[in-house]
């Protein structure tokens, strides 16, 4: 039996749109067939990229760039 894999990006707006909605993360996991840490480390790393997206949008609103 052959397995197929993916890469957690590409469910990218379907992860997070569940994650939005209240989903837990055990349940994420199960019906992408993610692991529990590499959900987890995806939600981490995806705050921290919307984290530094919103530093950089506030430093070029105080600079006058866009």
């Amino acid at each position: 039996m052959s397995r197929s894999y993916r890469h957690i990006q590409e469910c990218n707006k379907e992860i997070i749109e569940l994650k939005h909605n209240g989903c837990p993360v055990r349940q994420i996991c199960e019906k992408y067939r993610f692991s529990k840490n590499t959900t987890l480390y995806y939600f981490e790393c995806s705050l921290q990229n919307t984290r530094q997206e919103n530093k950089r949008e506030r430093r070029n609103l105080i600079r006058g760039n866009k």
